[in-house]
C-alpha cells in the first residue's frame, strides 16, 4: 500500500496542475467575453478606417492615372478605369427598376392550347 501512495500523490499533483491551468483559461475566456463594449468600439474604428483608407486609395489612383490618359495606347484603358471609379449615382435617385417579364404560357400537350391561369380556370372549356 505504501508503494502506491507516491504514485497517487504524483497523479493528484498532475491533475491539480491541469485543473488550475483549465481554470486560468476559463477565467481569461469569461473576462474576454465581458468586454463587449471594447470589442464594439474596436469594430467601429476598424470599419471607419477601412472606408477612409479605401477612399484615399481610390482618389490617389485616379490622381495618378489622370496624366496617363493622354498617352495614345494607354489612354482608352485609363479613361475607362477613371470613368468607372468616378461614376456616381445621386443619393436620392433610386436604382433602375428591373423589367418585369411575363413567362411564356404553358401549353397543353394534347390540345396545343395554352393552359389557363388561376383566374381563367373557371372559364376554361
Amino acid at each position: 500500500m505504501d508503494e502506491q501512495k507516491p504514485e497517487l500523490q504524483e497523479a493528484i499533483e498532475r491533475l491539480t496542475t491541469q485543473v488550475e491551468a483549465q481554470n486560468k483559461l476559463l477565467k481569461e475566456f469569461v473576462e474576454s467575453q465581458t468586454h463587449m463594449g471594447k470589442r464594439l468600439v474596436a469594430g467601429l474604428w476598424t470599419g471607419l478606417g477601412t472606408v477612409l483608407g479605401a477612399t484615399v486609395v481610390v482618389s490617389l489612383l485616379v490622381v495618378m492615372l489622370k496624366p496617363l490618359s493622354e498617352v495614345d495606347w494607354v489612354g482608352p484603358i485609363v479613361n475607362r478605369v477613371i470613368d468607372s471609379l468616378d461614376r456616381r449615382r445621386p443619393v436620392n435617385e433610386p436604382p433602375p427598376a428591373a423589367q418585369k417579364v411575363r413567362p411564356p404560357p404553358i401549353v397543353c400537350r394534347e390540345s396545343g392550347r395554352p393552359t389557363p391561369t388561376s383566374r381563367e380556370s373557371r372559364y376554361w372549356r
